[in-house]
């Protein structure tokens, strides 16, 4: 993830490809994972989450090596496209596992770590990516910001990456034993018609999160561009600028839930959303080197524990039979901003610079914190009888199942 989020802007222009045509690029793996919502639904009900998190895997990285093959661009676009089914499938998966495998206590502090660990780990991928086409040009005998260099680069990233997929069959093990987590039909505890009935606000919550990643998609899409464009950086420094941007973005994902057992996830976002906000301002009218570096590591370091923390409010605020159908309309939600925010901001760009573009995102930001304001009170909303509820005596077994 962390070469392809540091190189993949400079290939496509290296290729050929304007602004908004990147922005097409990055939007049609989104819009393909929104395509086939329902089927990977389907198929993720009949495989079970420990092989729909390998497929998913597999299948991402396959495609992703198509694209960055000397084809012709609408294939690429097709195989981007392509890979959103993959990222759906391992998103369920993922979610739903680590919902299942932790409490309300704890749910926050591993939802920070897991993302954390991996933020930490694209810290040393865009480290490494940033000197890539400089090695890359050396054994090739080409231009170090040639379309071969960036490509012999992420191929080589992307081909590592479905060669690993396989080390998740031995990481998420078959559950064993009384303490095991069961591999369970998620379906069975879903029924839609009633949950939408009783509990509004809890879906309300995916307004917000739709809204946060809008705004991020804009910033994580061009950021690279901006960072050579408008602050005349190379690659090697672009490089270890988004390495140190995720980076600290670990360090928020560690750090956030200790603040928000402290003064309380909605105050701890509401903040954070405010401060977002104020610092994308600010980013539209960056110029200076240091100035724009130092905004850009800023934002890239709250904003995944900000997302993180997000989540795990989401679940602590659902029960068990809503993490499902909560998990879908959560990842429906944060399919659309790196749908349409790549669409949106790549026009914007064109059309008027990335002043327009980053003032764009810090609006966003402000209205996840209106409508977040908006959906809190609906959770308070009394939930209604279903009709179909058990009668008393049964409600204990139902519960322990």
């Amino acid at each position: 993830m962390s070469f392809s989020t540091t190189l993949i802007n400079f290939y496509l222009d290296a290729r050929g490809l304007d602004k908004a045509a990147i922005g097409v690029f990055h939007a049609t793996s989104q819009l393909g994972g929104l395509v086939v919502l329902l089927p990977a639904l389907l198929l993720f009900r009949w495989m079970g989450r420990r092989r729909a998190l390998v497929f998913g895997a597999a299948w991402a990285a396959l495609m992703r090596i198509i694209t960055v093959l000397p084809v012709p661009v609408p294939i690429m676009l097709l195989a981007e496209g392509a890979s959103g089914v993959g990222s759906v499938l391992y998103g369920f998966a993922s979610v739903s596992l680590l919902a299942d495998a932790t409490t309300t206590r704890n749910r926050a502090g591993v939802f920070g770590v897991v993302d954390g660990l991996r933020t930490l780990l694209m810290f040393v991928g865009s480290v490494i990516a940033g000197v890539g086409p400089e090695f890359a040009a050396w054994v090739l005998r080409v231009e170090a910001q040639s379309a071969e260099s960036y490509r012999a680069v992420l191929l080589a990233a992307f081909v590592l990456r479905l060669l690993t997929t396989g080390a998740l069959l031995r990481l998420v093990q078959v559950a064993k034993g009384d303490q095991a987590l069961p591999e369970v039909n998620p379906m069975r505890y879903v029924n839609v018609r009633e949950l939408l009935a009783q509990r509004p606000g809890i879906y309300a919550l995916a307004v917000p999160f739709a809204a946060l990643w809008l705004a991020e998609s804009l910033f994580i899409t061009f950021v690279t561009l901006f960072l050579r464009e408008r602050l005349h950086l190379g690659d090697a420094v672009v490089g270890s600028v988004v390495g140190g941007g995720t980076l600290l973005g670990a360090l928020g994902a560690l750090t956030m839930p200790i603040a928000a057992r402290r003064w309380g996830e909605a105050n701890v976002l509401r903040a954070m959303m405010v401060f977002g906000a104020l610092v994308l301002g600010a980013l539209s009218q960056a110029s200076a080197p240091l100035w724009g570096i130092g905004l850009v590591l800023t934002f890239a370091a709250f904003f995944q524990g900000t997302a993180a923390l997000y989540r795990a409010l989401a679940v602590n605020l659902a029960r068990r039979e809503e993490y499902f159908i909560l998990s879908t309309a959560m990842a429906a939600a944060g399919n659309v901003g790196p749908t349409f925010g790549p669409l949106i901001g790549g026009w914007v760009l064109a059309q008027h610079g990335f002043s327009a573009l980053f003032m764009l995102a810090s609006g966003l930001m402000f209205a996840a914190l209106l409508t977040f304001g908006l959906a809190l009170p609906l959770l308070r909303l009394p939930a209604l009888l279903s009709r179909s509820a058990p009668p008393p005596a049964q409600r204990p077994q139902t519960l322990r199942e």
